[in-house]
């Protein structure tokens, strides 16, 4: 009797170290598979080092000035395609209208986030889709591109590729950063921070780019630039 418990304890023990080891498998697996930024993105909302979710620039109440004006794009009829790069956990444009005839394509590096927008606000002319690395969407263009607060997030090669590589395939973009009068467009590492001036060095000349307007969130300046592609 003694001898079939032993036996029953050992074969639990084993069918849980056997669980432990495929589930770290499965982990390395994921992390090998990711890129940098996207481990560096999915840690900042697995750890909730903004304070949970996308952090407070993304709360309605710290953008009135920001969603005041995209409402404005969003209604506009020359966008019928948008593309929200960084689109987080939504909680800015849940607020907004995106009217049905047009189409929105929200993308984000972390998956659950992905998951999440999806459950909750999918619909025929609003999806979210997963990209590992920002030259996944090399080959995407819209008639407006929204960047809300991810820039300043990226380094400067990422930025300049961004501005190189990405924006040109967009007709208008409204782009949307932390900015100061003194801002040195230090570099850092993926999902770390610090306010930026696009129009500055290091960062690739832009034709096109325009200082919309500044507004104060949360203690901070936030800067509205419009893109509008000179070859449309």
């Amino acid at each position: 009797m003694n001898q079939i418990k032993w036996l029953s304890l050992r074969y639990q023990f084993l069918t849980l170290v056997c669980c432990i080891f495929i589930s770290l498998c499965f982990i390395l697996t994921c992390e090998k598979n990711s890129s940098p930024e996207q481990v560096a993105f999915k840690k900042v909302y697995d750890e909730k080092k903004w304070g949970g979710g996308s952090g407070i620039g993304s709360w309605p109440e710290n953008a009135g000035p920001y969603l005041t004006l995209l409402q404005e794009y969003l209604n506009d009829p020359k966008y019928q395609t948008i593309v929200d790069l960084g689109c987080g956990d939504w909680r800015l444009m849940e607020t907004m209208i995106i009217p049905e005839e047009k189409n929105y394509l929200g993308y984000d590096l972390v998956p659950s986030l992905i998951e999440q927008n999806t459950k909750k606000y999918s619909k025929k002319n609003v999806k979210f889709i997963m990209i590992k690395q920002l030259s996944d969407i090399r080959n995407v263009s819209a008639d407006l591109l929204i960047v809300k607060d991810v820039l300043h997030h990226w380094p400067i090669a990422h930025i300049n590729y961004f501005l190189k590589e990405i924006l040109p395939n967009y007709r208008y973009a409204l782009i949307t950063n932390d900015y100061n009068l003194f801002a040195l467009n230090q570099d850092i590492n993926f999902a770390e921070f610090r306010p930026i001036n696009l129009q500055k060095e290091p960062f690739v000349p832009v034709i096109g780019l325009q200082v919309l307007f500044d507004y104060p969130s949360h203690g901070i300046i936030k800067r509205v630039y419009l893109y509008k592609n000179p070859a449309d």
